[in-house]
């Protein structure tokens, strides 16, 4: 693995600054929605039609009359602006957000192999008659499920 061992600290207020730095962001962005899992699935084709929506803006800015009263065009290039203006904010989250990931799991895979091997030493204890270690076995194991 490349990342050798994490031997990293992060405090309890660290942990608490950078939550209150997450919930600044959502609140500096107060126009965000949440969509139904229903809505989410009838939006997930829209990703590859940036060309599509870019050319429509267009034509519809010289053809405006073709737009119904409740689709004005400043409407829909405002969103599109957003759109365009969130989208980078949204790659560089999930570039933070797969390294959070890819973290976490790092972290996790050393505990459990730590674990192990602390358990695989503690059954060697137990073979051997060492007190007390037949109830760490027990207790470990029964953790695992076995």
């Amino acid at each position: 693995m490349a990342y050798n061992n994490i031997e990293a600290v992060l405090s309890p207020t660290q942990q608490q600054e950078i939550i209150a730095q997450i919930q600044a962001m959502k609140e500096s962005m107060p126009f965000l929605v949440s969509l139904s899992t229903k809505e989410k699935h009838s939006g997930r084709r829209t990703h590859n039609y940036h060309s599509f929506r870019s050319n429509a803006l267009e034509m519809a800015s010289y053809n405006q009359e073709l737009l119904p009263p409740s689709q004005p065009y400043s409407a829909w290039a405002k969103d599109e602006e957003l759109l365009q203006s969130l989208t980078p904010i949204l790659q560089a989250l999930n570039i933070f957000r797969e390294t959070l990931e890819d973290t976490i799991l790092a972290l996790r895979m050393e505990s459990q192999k730590s674990s192990m091997n602390f358990l695989r030493l503690a059954r060697m204890a137990s073979a051997a008659n060492v007190p007390g270690t037949d109830t760490i076995v027990k207790r470990l194991e029964e953790a695992m499920g076995k």
